[in-house]
């Protein structure tokens, strides 16, 4: 692998390389990809991406075999067993949380998966509706970060309006329109 620079695992397997020309590269189920001409590559110890940054626009599946478009030039992460872990959609997007609620990610905004494929951030087109561990809703703010623990609950958000929160005693909050809000996997303030 001809490359600008490189570096290898201990057992002499490529760890990382910069091609100097556009490289097809394999993800762990054999599929292939153009990786970009100047941009780094990381490959797990067997021979996988890691990660790359795509020539073209590209097709990414997740772990549970979802099928995304993907922006030409933006970086591009996946899991050993080949699904995708983080990329950033041609288009705005449906995604799913770990409880299988469907959201709609806006595009050119990087969306992170865990490896089951359930969603663990994204950025939200429209202001939404996402839940918390003891199921009370929260109206969200288009175009910043939402985060999700693996089983599907809130984790974080920014809220659209001004809205209570509760901490681990039931204790009520305030929280202005705006506002960041940290939740812990129950539901409760953080």
């Amino acid at each position: 692998m001809a490359g600008t620079s490189v570096s290898y695992y201990g057992n002499g397997s490529v760890h990382i390389f910069t091609p100097q020309t556009n490289t097809i590269v394999k993800d762990g189920k054999d599929r292939t990809y153009f990786a970009l001409a100047g941009h780094q590559v990381s490959l797990y110890e067997n021979g996988s991406i890691e990660s790359f940054y795509p020539k073209n626009n590209t097709t990414v599946k997740d772990g549970k075999g979802r099928t995304y478009f993907a922006l030409a030039g933006k970086q591009i992460t996946l899991y050993k067993n080949g699904g995708v872990s983080s990329f950033y959609p041609k288009n705005n997007t449906t995604v799913k949380d770990g409880k299988g609620r469907t959201y709609f990610a806006l595009a050119g905004y990087q969306i992170n998966l865990y490896e089951d494929g359930s969603l663990k951030s994204f950025y939200p087109k429209n202001s939404t509706l996402v839940k918390d561990g003891k199921g009370r809703s929260y109206f969200v703010l288009a175009g910043k970060e939402v985060t999700f623990y693996p089983n599907g609950n809130v984790k974080s958000f920014y809220s659209k309006n001004t809205t209570s929160v509760w901490d681990a005693s039931g204790r009520s909050y305030r929280v202005k329109a705006g506002t960041k809000v940290n939740l812990d996997i129950n539901g409760n303030l953080h």
